[in-house]
């Protein structure tokens, strides 16, 4: 009797966990069809070459297969405010398609390099404040906008006596390899005195083959130099002779700055710890600051870290601050240890404090005390009218 219940007991549950297989594979099934898009653009992909200054304009098909609805263009990519549709919004009803216009606008003037858009366009929901994050399958827009140019420039300030490690990179996005002579000199601001100039060919291979890029290395030793105020000036000669230039300033000075205090008191749990660190300027120069906090507890546990960073102009002072929050602490001792970088100085230090017992707790126990002081006076005030 015994086996029959049993077995009657497995029958039983093997047919409850097929049947929720079953529903479970229907409604797994149902939930990935009623995620399909509906929304087809074609084509999926554009690889537009090459392009000079002409204007640019291609079509993309957008098809409906969901139901009637209101659509939105959408870009993303590097350089996408040159990017305009037309339409940019329209409406289709089911199985309709929508010729869209892409635009790349003012081509003359974006800049050199290449371009990678992704082409979108997202269905209106039922509320009519916002645009749905249900979108389209993506269009895919690649170009290379021709032409030569400075890729990136290192010039900044210089700490008396270092040397100025300065550098021009070039970048090569035309077809073939090209050469260009680039020429750059040093001139002091306030009386225009060309104080070094430097001189290089520089050979680029075609993007994106690797060496597309070209480096000016230029060093410029300032132990003899006067404080000051400085520029680098760069002009590169095309081998179609047309002229790529530009300048950029800097200052050769001292660097230096003054940790005036360090400021971190015992704290009521609840409250907000600050610990603050306060950096003046004494050099001539602007002064990048660092301010870094750790707080460990007495197991050497790190309990709280923060970083502030600012940048102080000569003469003045900044008192940069970090906040703990003690709600989560536990009462007792506690070690802050900070870190003060002022341009290339570093000083650090560490300091211990308490988190102490809540001051609202002792309101409470004054309350409490005060309450049964009064109570006590009363039985005394009562007792001693009986005794009359």
């Amino acid at each position: 009797m015994f086996r029959l219940r049993k077995l009657s007991f497995c029958i039983t549950l093997i047919f409850l966990s097929s049947l929720f297989l079953t529903n479970f594979f229907v409604i797994s099934t149902k939930a990935s069809i009623d995620k399909t898009n509906n929304i087809l653009v074609k084509p999926a992909f554009m690889d537009l070459g090459r392009v000079g200054n002409n204007s640019l304009s291609v079509t993309a098909s957008v098809t409906n297969e969901g139901d009637e609805n209101t659509f939105t263009a959408n870009v993303d990519g590097n350089g996408k405010e040159f990017v305009s549709f037309d339409p940019q919004s329209f409406e289709l009803k089911k199985g309709e398609t929508k010729e869209v216009k892409v635009n790349i606008n003012n081509s003359d003037k974006l800049p050199i390099g290449p371009y990678d858009y992704s082409v979108t366009f997202l269905k209106k929901s039922n509320n009519d404040n916002f645009l749905s994050t249900t979108t389209s399958n993506s269009l895919r827009i690649k170009f290379i906008k021709e032409g030569i140019d400075v890729a990136s420039i290192r010039v900044t300030d210089v700490n008396k006596p270092a040397p100025a490690n300065f550098y021009i990179i070039f970048a090569n996005f035309k077809s073939t390899e090209e050469t260009i002579n680039s020429t750059v000199s040093i001139v002091s601001k306030e009386d225009g005195k060309e104080m070094a100039n430097f001189n290089e060919n520089i050979n680029m291979k075609p993007y994106p083959d690797n060496g597309f890029y070209g480096i000016m290395k230029f060093d410029w030793e300032t132990k003899e130099v006067e404080m000051g105020d400085y520029i680098v000036k760069y002009k590169a000669i095309k081998a179609d002779g047309t002229v790529l230039e530009g300048e950029k300033p800097f200052s050769v000075g001292e660097l230096k700055g003054n940790l005036t205090s360090i400021d971190i008191k015992d704290t009521y749990k609840g409250e907000n710890l600050k610990i603050s660190a306060k950096v003046s300027n004494v050099g001539n120069l602007k002064l990048p600051t660092t301010f870094n906090v750790v707080i460990k507890n007495t197991d050497g546990e790190e309990v709280f870290k923060d970083e502030k960073s600012v940048t102080i102009d000569p003469g003045n002072e900044e008192n940069l601050v970090s906040e703990w929050s003690t709600n989560d602490a536990k009462v007792g001792e506690y070690v802050a240890e900070y870190k003060v970088k002022m341009g290339d100085e570093v000083i650090s230090n560490s300091v211990t404090f308490k988190v102490l017992n809540s001051y609202t707790l002792h309101i409470i126990i004054g309350i409490i005390l005060i309450i049964l002081l009064i109570i006590f006076i009363i039985i005394a005030q009562k007792k001693h009218k009986k005794e009359e």
